[in-house]
């Protein structure tokens, strides 16, 4: 039976509503803004409230929350102020380029060009800033992604490279209220969205926060993803000391490293055909379904790989290389500090390049997801509300989200997933995967996407 305590906590109520209906994206934005600590996290990183009596019903929780609902014209103006802005594509840039850290220690444990790590592994040693907001993983639970303030270089360090899992990150807002000092703050589309939300209500954390670096997003992943590929591959999770997601050369594999000493890839090709590709259809994060910010739009610079291919089809910045795009003034500012500093290399490329880098993201995102939220409202189901118009769908359009929706069926079932995954990770899959390579160019040997 439900206290009354319950019943009189409208907000709290709205919150369990929004986590029923898989619209959480366990940011950690309603943990970050709560003033009575009324909202804590569980093991899988969804909000609760434990005590009914503590929530003095402010709501808060649920003005900040992106889950249900983001503002994407407030935000544009609170980011850039008023300007034209185009909601389906890589959103509003300055500048886009490729770019890379100098620092081979960094280089060696990044995913890619070690941008992130270096711009704040600098800012904190020239003391521009005094922490850092960024994700690592858990000490006893390596598959696992948790967010720290780190205050160290090598706290900055081991943040360094993908994590592919879940992660709170904007619980952490709530330890900026007693900071001397500011701090960077990196986070996928979501969690900005989040923090832009709190930003609106509390000016303060404005002043903290002396840069947003937003990472490219397609899609995260349920942390039982590794688990499972971790099952398949016969390694028991009591063993395991280490994961590296984008482990040796660009574009990299997922690792492991066991307390015994061994290292194992945990699938035979890169992360973009042998894992990646493959996961996030099966193990996706409900809400992710309903995102259309594929590249961190409203930070002050956006990074992530590079997938960009010459005329032969070849990656044309293969071997430690980030996609940057700078957004803001500050983000400029901060860019051309550290490049100054010799501390890193920029090469601005061609705008065409940063649409080939992240046309497939955006094509999901803007168009294939924007259809689904569509459907999904006209059949009565709760969605989040961006406040702006959709884009024009063609009949291409509505077969793709089709099909798409098709290999997304597998993911409700834990034996289907197990059984894909073991598949995957075998010599089976590998010859199914060169199997799919071949198909893809003798049907597509050209393909452009237009939007």
């Amino acid at each position: 039976m439900m206290n009354k305590s319950h019943t009189n906590k409208k907000y709290i109520r709205e919150i369990e509503t929004i986590v029923k209906e898989g619209l959480c994206l366990r940011c950690g934005t309603c943990v970050g803004i709560c003033p009575n600590d009324a909202i804590i996290l569980n093991e899988d990183y969804y909000p609760y409230c434990p005590d009914y009596e503590i929530c003095n019903d402010c709501g808060l929780c649920l003005k900040v929350c992106p889950g249900i609902e983001v503002n994407l014209p407030e935000i544009v103006k609170q980011t850039f102020g008023e300007i034209d802005y185009d909601y389906y594509s890589n959103g509003f840039f300055t500048k886009p380029y490729i770019g890379k850290t100098i620092d081979e220690n960094i280089l060696e444990k990044a995913s890619s060009g070690g941008v992130v790590t270096q711009l704040l592994d600098s800012l904190l040693n020239e003391n521009i800033i005094q922490g850092a907001i960024v994700t690592t993983s858990c000490y006893d639970k390596p598959w696992k992604a948790e967010p720290i303030l780190a205050r160290k270089s090598d706290e900055i360090l081991k943040s360094a490279q993908s994590k592919y899992s879940v992660s709170p990150v904007n619980s952490l807002l709530k330890e900026l209220e007693n900071l001397d000092g500011k701090i960077a703050y990196v986070g996928l589309p979501c969690h900005i969205h989040g923090l832009k939300k709190a930003i609106s209500l509390k000016s303060k954390l404005k002043d903290k926060i002396y840069i947003i670096i937003g990472l490219l997003c397609s899609t995260n992943i349920e942390e039982i993803s590794t688990k499972d590929m971790l099952w398949a591959s016969k390694i028991k999770e009591q063993d395991v000391k280490k994961i590296e997601f984008r482990k040796g050369d660009w574009p990299g594999k997922t690792g492991v490293k066991v307390k015994n000493g061994t290292q194992k890839e945990l699938h035979h090709l890169s992360h973009k055909e042998g894992a990646f590709v493959f996961l996030m259809r099966l193990y996706p994060c409900n809400r992710c379904l309903y995102c259309i910010d594929a590249s961190s739009e409203f930070a002050d610079i956006s990074v992530g790989d590079p997938w960009i291919k010459d005329e032969r089809g070849s990656y044309k910045y293969s071997g430690g290389w980030s996609l940057v795009i700078e957004r803001t003034n500050k983000g400029k500012e901060v860019l051309s500090h550290i490049k100054s500093k010799n501390k890193l290399i920029l090469k601005q490329i061609p705008e065409n390049e940063l649409f080939e880098s992240n046309k497939t993201v955006l094509y999901n995102k803007k168009k294939i997801n924007s259809i689904r939220l569509d459907r999904a409202k006209k059949r009565g189901k709760i969605v989040p509300n961006y406040h702006i118009k959709l884009p024009n769908f063609t009949t291409k359009d509505f077969i793709n989200e089709r099909f798409y929706a098709l290999t997304l069926i597998f993911r409700k079932s834990r034996f289907f997933q197990r059984l894909i995954v073991k598949t995957l990770v075998s010599r089976l899959g590998l010859i199914l995967i060169y199997l799919k390579r071949i198909i893809r160019k003798i049907l597509n040997p050209n393909k452009k996407r237009k939007y």
